[in-house]
């Protein structure tokens, strides 16, 4: 027992400080223990007027008032995010793909920060076959010289989703768009070489749907790139040229 007022004042706010500042202890003992990198800063930001928790490896974190989570972890060991919705919300997407798994695995050393997108459920708007859909921004000509990080990427401009089965693009490359339905604002991104893409554009601030690989490949010198529906009528179409070009 401490002798004196004093001590008893130290070992109080030397408890006190440990109680604030343990994980910062337990991440420093284990970094120690275990012969692990320095812990770096994970971030997951909901975006979206849905309601949501999410869990990490099983365990359920609630997001902050600013609508996000974060935490010191370990570069070397994956994590299991899961999202959970109320039942007056749903899930859209991860900010790097888009699709119904509510579950993903993630790499802190890959990707230390992440989107989710939470909105709250409405009377869904009829999906239609028809659309303004976009050619957004095209990807060629790259200055690593291979055209495998080139891509071309399509984005829903309308209110109300649209079923892409059978629509196709044109010029240099040639694809042809399976059953998709590419909802309002989302991005869908054509690329001969998916992995390479997918590196560099993992969060774009929109959920993205990834298709490929096309046929053929980008002029360096610019040309004529068409997207047509399934009955081909022409949705977009886009002329590009490098600068300079005529």
């Amino acid at each position: 027992m401490p002798e004196t007022i004093e001590a008893w004042d130290a070992q109080v706010q030397a408890l006190r400080n440990y109680a604030l500042h343990r994980n910062a202890y337990l991440r420093k003992h284990l970094s120690a223990w275990l012969s692990l990198e320095e812990p770096v800063l994970m971030q997951v930001l909901k975006e979206g007027d849905g309601v949501g928790s999410l869990e990490i490896d099983g365990m359920a974190m609630e997001f902050d008032e600013k609508g996000g989570w974060e935490s010191h972890v370990f570069m070397e060991y994956a994590m299991q995010l899961e999202v959970k919705t109320d039942p007056q919300s749903y899930f859209l997407g991860w900010g790097h793909q888009t699709g119904p798994q509510a579950t993903i695995r993630v790499q802190p050393s890959q990707l230390s920060q992440i989107k989710v997108f939470v909105e709250p459920k409405i009377e869904a708007p009829a999906v239609r076959t028809a659309g303004k859909v976009l050619i957004n921004e095209i990807m060629y000509h790259p200055l690593e010289g291979s055209n495998q990080v080139e891509f071309i990427e399509l984005i829903n401009a309308d209110t109300h989703p649209i079923q892409l089965q059978g629509w196709r693009l044109t010029g240099g490359v040639k694809f042809v768009i399976p059953e998709y339905i590419l909802l309002p604002g989302q991005m869908l991104v054509l690329a001969e070489h998916l992995p390479l893409v997918q590196g560099t554009l993992h969060d774009l601030g929109n959920p993205i749907e990834w298709m490929g690989p096309w046929e053929g490949r980008l002029s360096n010198q610019g040309e004529l790139l068409r997207l047509l529906d399934f009955e081909g009528n022409e949705v977009d179409a886009v002329a590009y040229a490098d600068e300079g070009e005529g």
